[in-house]
C-alpha cells in the first residue's frame, strides 16, 4: 500500500535518472533476444497522454506510468515540464480506466495556471555562526537557491524566513 504522496515523492526522485525516463518518458520499448527468449519482445506504455495518436495526448508530459490494483482502481503518475518547470501529478481511485487520464489533465493545468516559481538567492540564507553549545560553532549557508512555487496571487515579497534558534530553520 501507498500514498499518492509517495508515489510523487518516487517520481520526483526517479524523473532525475536518465536510464528511468528511457522507459518511463517512452511509449512503447523492444527488448532484444536473450539467452531464453529467442525473439525481440514489444512493451506497450499505456500512458495515452504520450501517445500523439490518442485523445489524451499532451505534448509536455514527459513519462507516465498507469496501474490498477482493486483496493486503489485506476491509478496513474505522470510528469509533464512546460517553460523549465517540472510538475508530478498522481491520480488513484479512479473509477473508469480513462477518468485517469482527463484528471491529470486538470490537476496540470491548475499547478501550471495557479502557481508560478520564485526563488530566492542563497545569501538570504546565510547567517552569523552560531554557538551549539560545547561542541563548537555552526555557520547555516545554502549553496544554491531557494525555490519553491507560490500561488499566483502571492509574490516574493510575501515570503519570511525566521529563523528562530541554531537548530530549526523555518520558511513562510
Amino acid at each position: 500500500y501507498t500514498t499518492s504522496y509517495d508515489l510523487a515523492l518516487i517520481t520526483s526522485f526517479a524523473i532525475k535518472n536518465p536510464n528511468f525516463m528511457k522507459y518511463f518518458g517512452g511509449d512503447r520499448h523492444t527488448m532484444p533476444p536473450t539467452n531464453v527468449q529467442p525473439t525481440p519482445r514489444n512493451f506497450f506504455n499505456f500512458q495515452s497522454m504520450l501517445v500523439d495518436d490518442t485523445g489524451y495526448y499532451d505534448p509536455s508530459v514527459i513519462g507516465g506510468k498507469v496501474g490498477y490494483t482493486t483496493p486503489a482502481q485506476h491509478t496513474m503518475s505522470t510528469a509533464a515540464t512546460r517553460e523549465g518547470r517540472t510538475l508530478v501529478a498522481v491520480v488513484m481511485h479512479s473509477g473508469e480506466r480513462t477518468q485517469k487520464f482527463t484528471d491529470t489533465q486538470k490537476l496540470l493545468e491548475y499547478g501550471y495556471g495557479s502557481f508560478t516559481p520564485i526563488s530566492l538567492p542563497a545569501a538570504l540564507f546565510t547567517t552569523d555562526l552560531f554557538s551549539v553549545g560545547n561542541t563548537g560553532d555552526v555557520w547555516f549557508t545554502r549553496k544554491e537557491p531557494f525555490t519553491a512555487l507560490l500561488r499566483n496571487d502571492l509574490s516574493a515579497d510575501d515570503i519570511q524566513i525566521h529563523i528562530p534558534d541554531p537548530y530549526h530553520i523555518t520558511v513562510y
